[in-house]
């Protein structure tokens, strides 16, 4: 089994928790190191951007997911070539501190870090949200990726840059 930290549309009653809602919940955390967790593109996607130290310990829910689980969520999040799925520190509300795949959009525009930093997505975030059988074409991903920048290869905690 593999773990996996949900900080958006997949948490427990948000717009794509159908997909979470057969998945063994494990609890709530936040992330060890602070991110930016921003709304972006026509769509209004949560995009959580490996910046370390801007932002927020961003808050989310931890599932035990299997292959096959982990799969769909990788549908989803349009895995590898939109979103990568990395590894990050979550400190669960007991205090343990766990190893989890999140979703990170790792080869983003810079100019998403002008945009507001949340510490949670909520629901009045939810409520401007897209779902993706509602949209039309791809150009939710053009507006917020940069292909010239390389994918990340490594859990975040190894990435010195700021």
């Amino acid at each position: 089994m593999m773990r996996v930290f949900v900080y958006g549309t997949l948490k427990r009653g948000f717009p794509n928790s159908r997909l979470t809602n057969d998945l063994e919940l494990s609890g709530e955390g936040k992330l060890v190191l602070r991110l930016p967790l921003v709304i972006a593109s026509n769509c209004n996607i949560p995009y959580l951007l490996p910046k370390i130290g801007v932002g927020h310990r961003v808050k989310g829910e931890v599932y035990s997911v299997d292959k096959p689980q982990l799969d769909k969520l990788d549908e989803l999040e349009g895995y590898p070539d939109y979103y990568n799925r990395l590894q990050v520190d979550v400190e669960m509300l007991s205090g343990e501190v766990l190893e989890c795949w999140a979703y990170v959009l790792d080869r983003f525009n810079d100019k998403l870090l002008q945009n507001e930093c949340f510490e949670c997505y909520g629901k009045s975030q939810s409520a401007l949200y897209v779902l993706p059988s509602n949209r039309v074409g791809n150009d939710h991903r053009i507006e917020v990726m940069d292909k010239s920048k390389p994918s990340i290869n490594k859990p975040l905690k190894f990435i010195l840059e700021n």
